[in-house]
């Protein structure tokens, strides 16, 4: 992923934008998915939760859940 690619998205690992792409496939629309605040990630959007310090775990368990249809 080259700079320009990263805007809006600064900090947000190389793994989760590659899962992000394969679902959205658009990069405006992973800026607008990073940035909404979201229950399963303690009322944070995913940009919060790694620039307080989260490793991107609860982050990469969504997703996984998202594909495997666990919405519980």
């Amino acid at each position: 992923m080259n700079e320009q690619s990263k805007e809006g998205i600064d900090g947000i690992p190389d793994d989760i934008y590659q899962h992000l792409m394969r679902m959205l496939k658009q990069h405006e629309r992973i800026v607008t998915w990073v940035h909404i605040q979201r229950p399963f990630l303690f009322g944070k959007s995913a940009i919060e939760l790694l620039e307080s310090g989260d490793d991107g775990d609860r982050i990469r368990e969504l997703l996984t859940r998202s594909d495997t249809g666990d919405f519980s």
